[in-house]
């Protein structure tokens, strides 16, 4: 078996082929919505990790874009697992005829190059290394989603039972975009996403208006409802989106609300839920009926008992390779690390690629930073005391 000195000259090795893989993925761009791109990138990850010797299993859906698990052989102790997502969110061309380009500064830019194709290709890179030491003691296992950008909206929610499935895990690692510093996330806000459909009664705004009653003007009041509830120091409403009418002339007959809550804890997610309920069911005008439809949810992700003494270890590992010291950080964005986390799994997040501005067109990573992730990784796997 390798030393760790060793190892991680091994690893140095490995970074020409690691960015291209990454650039590979990048350039198969693969927005949330487009679920044929999706299942073509699923398809090269699968081929790629079961020439790694990995098993493989993809998880197909209606609407969605394929998800991805491999694992290696059991081990004698519970497994590491790895996560991740595949689906961006530009639209394909957004960032030129060739997505994936490096400046003179050593920065990739291009489509999910940050958010999170590269945190996929360290993901490969912690893998491939630690079955070059011969490490068998866990099995090691990643997750792949296509739908995380909306909330796994395309898939109704189907895409989180993949993590349910990892249920049992002593540590994951969520490669999400990386702080530009190297701190962690270590826990996230939940978001729950609803639309709110008003139906009121139409009628000629000249000549009857008594007789319309009004969807607008209930969704309206039901607006000034909604966010009234805000609590700035916990959970937060936002009425994002309203759509109504078809002109000025005509008493309008319906009308949407698109809702966005975002909560602390995951019993605040109730809360939220029966709150808006009964603001859709409360109606001023008995001729006016409102439906209610969560489209997407996001949990909560909180620490668990041993989320900080993971994070302890990933700290010594990053003193150990010369880095700078990170520190926890709490986010009102939201990631796949919460069902890992619900799971009672301790679960490291924004541990890929360092970079900035995802979910814009100046998205960029740090080319070097694919490398320096991935020791971070593996050298925290590699303490991680059987007890864990």
């Amino acid at each position: 078996m390798l030393t760790r000195e060793e190892l991680l000259r091994w690893v140095d090795t490995q970074a020409d082929a690691t960015v291209q893989l990454w650039r590979e993925l990048v350039r198969l761009e693969s927005p949330s919505a487009d679920k044929a791109a999706i299942d073509e990138l699923a398809g090269k990850l699968e081929s790629y990790l079961q020439g790694m010797g990995m098993q493989t299993q993809k998880h197909p859906f209606p609407r969605a874009g394929a998800g991805l698990s491999a694992w290696t052989a059991e081990g004698e102790l519970p497994p590491i697992l790895l996560l991740g997502h595949y689906d961006t969110v530009h639209p394909k061309g957004a960032f030129g005829e060739d997505p994936f380009v490096i400046d003179a500064d050593g920065h990739v830019h291009g489509p999910g190059v940050y958010d999170m194709k590269g945190g996929i290709a360290a993901a490969t890179l912690v893998i491939r290394a630690l079955r070059q030491a011969g490490y068998t003691k866990r099995q090691l296992r990643l997750a792949l989603i296509g739908d995380e950008e909306v909330a796994h909206e395309y898939s109704d929610l189907g895409s989180i039972e993949i993590f349910r499935g990892c249920a049992g895990a002593a540590a994951a690692f969520n490669l999400e975009s990386g702080a530009i510093n190297g701190d962690v996330v270590t826990g996230r806000k939940g978001a729950l996403v609803a639309r709110i459909t008003v139906h009121g009664v139409a009628a000629h705004a000249g000549r009857e208006p008594q007789n319309g009653a009004s969807a607008i003007r209930e969704a309206a009041r039901k607006v000034l409802q909604i966010e009234a509830l805000t609590d700035f120091n916990g959970t937060t409403y936002n009425c994002g989106k309203i759509e109504g009418g078809i002109g000025s002339n005509t008493v309008p007959d319906s009308c949407s609300i698109l809702v966005a809550v975002r909560f602390k804890a995951n019993s605040d997610y109730e809360n939220a839920l029966q709150a808006l309920t009964a603001i859709a069911a409360d109606n001023e005008d008995p001729r006016v009926t409102a439906e209610f439809k969560q489209l997407a949810l996001f949990n909560a992700m909180e620490k668990t008992s041993k989320t900080d003494a993971l994070f302890a270890l990933y700290q010594n590992a990053c003193e150990k390779l010369g880095c700078r010291r990170p520190e926890q950080i709490y986010t009102g964005g939201c990631s796949d690390a919460a069902y890992t986390a619900m799971l009672g799994i301790p679960t490291l997040c924004g541990a890929g690629v360092r970079g900035e501005f995802n979910h814009t067109l100046k998205e960029y990573a740090i080319v070097s930073s694919v490398v320096e992730q991935a020791k971070k990784i593996l050298l925290t796997i590699l303490d991680l005391p059987d007890e864990f």
